[in-house]
């Protein structure tokens, strides 16, 4: 039901036109797309364009793989924003290696407890990765041969998490005040890693927090877990977690989703989404993204 949250737009991003529409739905059910078509030889002249979209979300020719990530790290960045943290983006995330020009795509400051410090925090770097699980084009057997069996859905997620994983923590661990660095790797099918699902519901813990100190600032200091003993507000800890994690959810879905129909709408068109209109639309004023958020799922907001 995830659709349900774009009937009523906020602002251009959240916006989806119908061919991203079809795209989407196509790519979920396995459809061939009637806007492709077959035959059709791309501009990186080795393969045809295959109206099942597997050479269009694999080709690097038209730059799409790049436009749409850039675009996905931009809305995902914002997500982060709920809990009032300093969140940087792409050229301004802490740099690594030689010269400093090897980083990730989003750097949250002091968003992870530091290990060594008391009430100390660290920051955490993250890199953005959607992956496709089919390569060359389904038009000819041989070149669109699945990666993996069925049997094994997220190893290509997983080992790509973990070259990443090689490539950058060392690094960042080495650097002062000890920066964390988390893989965030989707697959074009919707599957998510392991850290990046563990990242979801951590935030979701998060968000709850601050909006149960909000709305009770007198029993700020009491505990919230779930499994805290005897607390009164675990239930209501509870609750609300699972609404602010259903919102994450949904959110992040909407933008991954859009994201890869754009990857395929810009290798196999050059654009994005069919230009329509570019009026400006209306957006919450003087809310917190946190706020917005409880307000959007009926959650009682602060007095």
């Amino acid at each position: 039901m995830a659709w349900l949250g774009i009937i009523r737009p906020t602002n251009q991003s959240e916006k989806w036109h119908m061919q991203q529409w079809s795209t989407f739905f196509c790519l979920t059910l396995g459809l061939p797309m009637p806007w492709i078509s077959p035959g059709t030889r791309c501009a990186c002249q080795k393969f045809d364009h295959d109206q099942f979209a597997n050479h269009a979300l694999t080709c690097n020719t038209h730059g799409g793989a790049a436009k749409s990530h850039d675009w996905a790290v931009a809305q995902v960045a914002a997500l982060f924003r709920s809990l009032g943290n300093t969140v940087r983006t792409q050229t301004r995330v802490t740099g690594v290696g030689p010269n400093r020009k090897q980083r990730g795509d989003i750097e949250l400051e002091a968003y992870l407890p530091h290990p060594l410090v008391d009430k100390g925090k660290r920051n955490l770097v993250m890199d953005l990765t959607v992956k496709h699980e089919r390569f060359g084009s389904s038009m000819k057997v041989t070149n669109g041969t699945l990666c993996v069996r069925l049997a094994n859905r997220d190893r290509p997620i997983e080992q790509e998490a973990r070259e990443k994983i090689a490539k950058h923590r060392n690094l960042y661990n080495l650097l002062p005040g000890d920066i964390g660095f988390l893989p965030l790797v989707v697959s074009t099918s919707g599957r998510l890693n392991a850290d990046f699902i563990r990242l979801v519901y951590l935030h979701a813990t998060k968000e709850t927090k601050n909006y149960l100190d909000a709305i009770d600032p007198v029993d700020a200091e009491a505990g919230h877990e779930a499994d805290a003993a005897g607390g009164r507000r675990d239930r209501d800890f509870l609750v609300q977690r699972s609404r602010f994690l259903a919102a994450l959810k949904t959110r992040l879905g909407l933008i991954l989703a859009k994201a890869v129909a754009m990857r395929v709408m810009i290798n196999a068109t050059g654009c994005p989404a069919p230009v329509l209109d570019r009026n400006r639309m209306n957006t919450h004023k003087h809310l917190s993204q946190l706020i917005a958020s409880a307000v959007d799922h009926d959650i009682p907001t602060p007095v």
